[in-house]
């Protein structure tokens, strides 16, 4: 029962310090069983008719802004310290949620729990929280496939995993939300309302809301509003993500006349939270073009270019401005677009740690 009401109650924080933020619903029913569909094949040596279930710590939904989808996240939990997170267990936990994901697909019980009908999309989800704060590498660097930088200084190479030991079916998505993500996530949160606390965007949504920006797609309708929009786990894993707002309408204080604060319009704007290490001019130059393209940078739009990275270089500032310097002598900008580029905001966003919890989370993934 303990190791229950200590998964609740941490899906009770992720709800109010994630989830909320990002606009995700986590569903009330959480710590729960369903019977697998494929035991032979999950569970070596297992019978048809033994008893073997796979684990749902708790359920995220959103709805995909671009699919029209309801996206379903059968999420596993997991709390460790940073000492016992490996590739080994890593690759373990990965396998899990896999083998779960694809008897959620087709259980009828997982479906009627959670609610699941119209158009949906279920995935698997592996949420790894680090509670002592001392992991600080990505758990891609486990996995082969991916781009590593290559290993310097004494002693073997880290282990790693191929992804094609996951055996997930090519129907099947997995995502991971791991320890450098959620610290990324909490501090843009911090971040943004120490924004909106200097008043340099909207105090409140009473002011104007803030939204996570998606661009146009042609023969492409949604069904819900731009305010409405979540953001989906494919935007906050990305290198960077957009946040914009409208013209809005503030007051300041009045000395004269305490009772009518002088009334002051405020431009639109973005915020753009930048993930990379800003070590190069290219990188920036590709941001660049990427705002431009989706007509971001104008002369009556505030622009804030916020780099939410741990590692970050040393002359990230440095490369940003002379990314816009070469930006604009690429194409032959006149002195007043140069200066609609110079009033572009660059500044680092301190990354935070947030203690959900001071102990290991993890259920046993299958039962036995």
């Amino acid at each position: 029962m303990s190791e229950t009401i200590r998964i609740a109650e941490l899906a009770n924080l992720i709800t109010q310090e994630i989830g909320d933020f990002l606009k995700w619903t986590i569903h009330p029913e959480n710590d729960l069983d369903f019977p697998c569909l494929m035991k032979p094949q999950h569970f070596v040596g297992a019978a048809e008719t033994a008893d073997k279930t796979h684990p749902t710590d708790l359920v995220i939904f959103y709805d995909d802004p671009y699919e029209n989808k309801r996206v379903f996240l059968n999420t596993d939990l997991k709390s460790y310290a940073s000492d016992s997170i490996g590739y080994k267990v890593v690759k373990e936990w990965l396998i899990s949620i896999t083998k779960g994901t694809v008897c959620s697909l087709a259980s009828a019980e997982w479906k009627q729990r959670y609610g699941i009908e119209g158009s949906y999309d279920i995935r698997g989800l592996l949420f790894v929280y680090n509670h002592d704060g001392r992991f600080d590498k990505p758990f891609y660097s486990f996995i082969h496939d991916y781009p590593n930088p290559p290993h310097v200084g004494p002693g073997r190479a880290p282990a790693r995993f191929h992804l094609k030991d996951l055996n997930v079916p090519a129907n099947i998505k997995i995502h991971i939300i791991e320890p450098l993500l959620i610290d990324s996530i909490l501090s843009i949160k911090h971040d943004l309302n120490v924004l909106r606390t200097e008043q340099k965007v909207p105090r409140s949504d009473a002011y104007a809301p803030i939204s996570f920006f998606y661009p146009n797609r042609q023969r492409f309708k949604s069904r819900i509003t731009p305010q409405e929009c979540p953001a989906t786990i494919e935007l906050i894993s990305g290198p960077f993500f957009i946040m914009n707002y409208d013209n809005y309408t503030d007051f300041e204080p009045n000395p004269l006349e305490p009772a009518n604060p002088t009334i002051i319009q405020k431009s639109r704007g973005n915020i753009i939270y930048y993930k990379e290490s800003g070590s190069t001019v290219d990188e920036f130059i590709y941001l660049i073009e990427t705002l431009m393209m989706y007509e971001l940078i104008s002369e009556n739009c505030e622009t804030r270019i916020r780099h939410c990275a741990r590692d970050k270089a040393s002359t990230a500032m440095q490369n940003f401005h002379a990314a816009i310097e070469k930006y604009c002598v690429m194409w032959d900008y006149s002195d007043s677009m140069k200066n609609i580029f110079n009033r572009i905001e660059f500044a680092e966003v301190t990354i935070i740690q947030k203690i959900f919890c001071n102990q290991k989370i993890d259920r046993s993934p299958v039962q036995e």
